[in-house]
C-alpha cells in the first residue's frame, strides 16, 4: 500500500463516500478525520482510511464489501480507543470543533 498525503486520502474517502452505493458510502463516510487535530489521532485514523478507500478501489458493491468495511470500522474504533487509553489523551484536546454547538436545554412542556 503506497503512502498518500493527507489531502488525497480524505480526498478519496469523500469521492467514495458520494459515488458508491448507499451502503458502502455509508460505512466509508466514517471514516473520515480530518476534523480531528493534527496528531496521533488523526494519523492513526489516517491510515485507516486509506487502507478502506484502498478495499473500496479494488472490490465491486456488494453486501460482503459493506461488511468489510464495517468491520474495518469496527477495529478502527478499537486501535483509537486503544490509543486514547495508551496515550491518555483528552477528548477536547483530540478534535477541532466544526461549528458551535447548538443549546442542547431540553424545552419545557409549554415551550413545545
Amino acid at each position: 500500500m503506497s503512502e498518500l498525503p493527507m489531502d488525497l486520502v480524505a480526498g478519496r474517502v469523500r469521492r467514495l463516500a458520494e459515488e458508491r452505493h448507499a451502503s458502502v458510502g455509508g460505512v466509508i463516510r466514517h471514516f473520515r478525520y480530518e476534523h480531528l487535530a493534527t496528531g496521533p489521532l488523526r494519523e492513526l485514523s489516517r491510515r485507516f482510511a486509506h487502507t478502506a478507500a484502498d478495499v473500496a478501489d479494488a472490490l465491486p458493491d456488494s453486501p460482503e464489501l459493506t461488511v468489510c468495511l464495517r468491520k474495518l470500522l469496527e477495529a478502527k474504533d478499537c486501535a483509537v480507543r486503544a490509543l486514547v487509553d495508551a496515550d491518555g489523551i483528552d477528548a477536547p484536546n483530540r478534535v477541532v470543533p466544526q461549528q458551535p454547538v447548538a443549546d442542547r436545554t431540553p424545552l419545557r412542556k409549554e415551550e413545545r
